[in-house]
């Protein structure tokens, strides 16, 4: 079984940031297959089903994003799961916008929620989707530039990239994180 959490802030003046990406593709993920996330457990909003014949638990987080551990150890316990079954999709400013990389560890570059998961279930061995959000530009502080919403052109780039980020979970559940990551890990871009 596979426990793909995507990250984000609950509150709906957050709902289309770049910081929310994470809700975004397992939204996405969940209305490819007629799925609504909507079941509540402790700290999570949940749909359970079956992708390419793999039991997968898609889950959003109701902590803020800095509290995201919180509710990944809550869902790992609830579901009776280890790391090894977790995949985290969340948004990272180190790719270029619309890049995505997997990763089978590593550590939290910078960001809050992957170093609240590290804490909480005490490893950094887990399946990562980052999505590349890019560094703000100028003197844009880097807090308002990822609780702030895509510019139109950057949409349209989020949405080609949710489904290619959908299209890697369904290969990781399909087919393992190899062969997710060889297709979906492109080079020369400086960002590896």
């Amino acid at each position: 079984m596979l426990l793909v959490v995507g990250l984000g802030n609950p509150p709906k003046k957050y709902l289309r940031s770049r910081h929310n990406i994470g809700y975004r593709c397992v939204d996405f993920l969940a209305a490819q297959n007629n799925w609504s996330i909507s079941d509540r457990i402790p700290n999570a909003l949940i749909v359970s089903g079956t992708i390419s014949g793999q039991q997968i638990t898609i889950a959003k987080p109701t902590t803020y994003m800095n509290d995201s551990g919180i509710a990944v150890r809550s869902l790992l316990n609830t579901l009776h799961l280890t790391p090894t079954n977790l995949v985290v999709i969340y948004d990272d400013m180190d790719l270029p916008m619309g890049k995505i990389r997997i990763r089978p560890s590593g550590g939290a570059g910078g960001h809050n929620g992957i170093h609240s998961i590290i804490n909480n279930i005490s490893t950094p061995d887990f399946t990562r989707v980052r999505f590349g959000i890019g560094r703000p530009r100028g003197s844009v502080n880097p807090i308002g530039h990822v609780l702030g919403d895509f510019s139109t052109t950057e949409e349209a780039t989020a949405t080609t990239a949710i489904e290619q980020v959908c299209t890697a979970v369904t290969t990781i559940a399909s087919e393992g994180i190899q062969i997710a990551m060889t297709r979906n890990n492109t080079t020369g871009d400086g960002a590896d």
